[in-house]
């Protein structure tokens, strides 16, 4: 036909197109969860990193007032080493609150129901936070002894505590889910428990895992139990008075040095002149 002409041919044309649309199912409640989970703990985990930066900013006013003798100044002056710390202590948590309450303006405005979505949920990550900068206060300080540059210090403080906080976290979620590294994870992490920055990062991703799988597995799980903020917290508070103490023991060592060597000078004493008092009492039996 088309040779006759009764049915003209079609023009040559280019290469066809094809154009595909998708229009996938929308995903289910367990899967939306299960996506939930993955984005709380991806906020979580950005919770931590400028949170393991905070400690070392407080070290350079401390480590500057040593270098230049200021400190040395105020404790000619009269100025106990105790009260010293327990005021840079006492005013480093002010500012510190000030923080955490921006903090939690943030995650307000993020609107993380895992993090944020109720009162009880935020005072307990209020008194975390809390807990975890009256404990990582006084290790900073006392690491902070070793420097003699702020600058320097500052460096070497942020790695400390981003290593504790972030990197440690980090391997102990991932040894945990694996079954070869499991066991060694369980042992590790009483180690990694004696750093404030990771009982806070455990504590903050313990919290955001907590309230989805309560929705996904229907396990209730309290707030303040053991495995969500209840050790962490408790951990950082005994910490807190532990590394004080270490502090102290650290400032008043030269005291401690000298007084445990009157107390051995006087031991000696005492013992050479009992030594002389019964050896004076045998030659008087003798020559009786």
């Amino acid at each position: 036909l088309a040779q006759s002409g009764a049915c003209p041919a079609a023009p040559p044309t280019s290469a066809g197109a094809y154009a595909a649309r998708v229009h996938p199912l929308p995903l289910t409640s367990r899967q939306e969860l299960e996506l939930r989970l993955v984005l709380a703990v991806l906020a979580a985990i950005f919770v931590l990193v400028p949170f393991c930066y905070i400690p070392a900013a407080f070290c350079t006013f401390v480590v500057k007032e040593r270098a230049s003798g200021a400190k040395h100044l105020q404790l000619l002056s009269g100025a106990a080493p105790w009260a010293y710390w327990l005021s840079a202590w006492a005013f480093d948590m002010l500012q510190y609150a000030l923080l955490v309450g921006l903090a939690l303006l943030v995650l307000l405005a993020y609107g993380e129901p895992s993090l944020v979505g109720s009162a009880e949920v935020i005072g307990g990550l209020a008194l975390h936070m809390a807990a975890y900068g009256a404990a990582v206060l006084p290790l900073t300080y006392a690491l902070s002894l070793r420097f003699e540059s702020p600058s320097a210090a500052q460096v070497a403080l942020v790695l400390f505590h981003l290593v504790a906080g972030f990197v440690l976290v980090m391997a102990d979620l991932i040894m945990r889910s694996l079954d070869r590294t499991r066991a060694a994870a369980e042992r590790l992490v009483w180690a990694y428990r004696l750093l404030p920055a990771f009982n806070f990062g455990e504590g903050v991703m313990a919290t955001s895992q907590a309230y989805y799988v309560e929705l996904l597995a229907g396990v209730p799980r309290e707030l303040y139990a053991p495995e969500v903020l209840g050790r962490p917290i408790a951990f950082n508070l005994a910490e807190c008075a532990a590394y004080g103490a270490l502090l102290l023991a650290f400032e008043y060592r030269h005291t401690l040095t000298a007084r445990v060597g009157r107390l051995l000078c006087r031991g000696r004493a005492a013992r050479r002149g009992a030594a002389l008092a019964a050896a004076a009492a045998l030659s008087s039996r003798t020559r009786k």
